[in-house]
């Protein structure tokens, strides 16, 4: 961070984003649960032990790589800021400073809805990387909101928000 640069608010992306690797786990799970029980008649039990236990290894180790993956990105906002941080060894942070945000794009699917995640495109002016996907990002409507007021502080001379809270819509 630099002198001064206050965190306003850090979040990492929505569990949702851990659904398919945790089904992809299970998948291979009972393969290798199916390849060790039935496979037995075909094949000598010994190997199917092997291929089994390699399976089970294997798909633990993805869980456990896209876990680790999943906890170390952040999103992280500041006065100044919006930060982009992901890796697990090697660390990669995308900056996006305030004031070169010219749009922002909330959306909401109906399953992001039920479960509470959205994405939030961040559109800058000038310069390289014109565009940010924010996505599986919790709390949407609090974060766009709060993009929001980073990127258009109230004058002291309005005396509401011109654009009034975020519709309700009803399914």
């Amino acid at each position: 961070m630099a002198d001064g640069e206050k965190v306003v608010s850090e979040t990492r992306r929505h569990y949702v984003v851990l659904f398919r690797p945790f089904a992809i786990w299970l998948l291979v799970l009972g393969l290798s649960a199916a390849v060790g029980l039935l496979a037995q008649e075909w094949i000598p039990r010994r190997i199917a032990e092997d291929i089994a236990g390699g399976g089970v290894v294997l798909a633990s180790v993805f869980l456990t790589f896209k876990l680790l993956r999943w906890r170390a990105a952040r999103y992280v906002f500041t006065d100044r800021r919006v930060l982009i941080i992901e890796g697990i060894i090697a660390k990669r942070v995308n900056a996006i400073p305030l004031q070169r945000i010219s749009d922002s794009t909330y959306s909401r699917s109906v399953v992001g809805r039920m479960l509470g995640y959205g994405a939030l495109e961040i559109d800058t002016s000038g310069g390289s990387g014109g565009l940010a996907m924010l996505v599986a990002l919790p709390r949407p409507d609090d974060i766009y909101r709060l993009v929001s007021s980073l990127t258009h502080p109230r004058s002291s001379s309005l005396q509401d928000d011109d654009t009034g809270p975020l519709p309700k819509t009803v399914l």
